[in-house]
C-alpha cells in the first residue's frame, strides 16, 4: 500500500513522550525506601549521609502510608 500526501505515516514517537519524565529523585524517595526496606542509598556524600540519618527520625512508615512525625 502506498502512502499518499493526504495520509501521514505512523510515528513511533509521541511529541509529549518526555512530558512527565523525572530526571532526579524527589527528596522523600530515599527516606521512604529506607523506611520500607532498610537500605540506604550508596551514592550519598558524607554530609548528605549525616543529614539523612538525622531526618529519618522525623518520618514513619506505616504500610502502605508514609507520614511525617511532627511531635519531635
Amino acid at each position: 500500500m502506498e502512502v499518499t500526501q493526504e495520509e501521514q505515516e505512523v510515528k513511533d514517537e509521541f511529541s509529549d513522550e518526555s512530558l512527565l519524565f523525572v530526571a532526579t529523585r524527589s527528596w522523600f524517595t530515599d527516606i521512604a525506601n529506607y523506611k520500607a526496606t532498610g537500605v540506604i542509598q550508596q551514592d550519598l556524600y558524607w554530609n548528605q549521609w549525616k543529614k539523612f540519618l538525622h531526618d529519618i527520625h522525623f518520618y514513619v512508615w506505616d504500610d502502605p502510608h508514609f507520614f511525617q512525625n511532627w511531635s519531635r
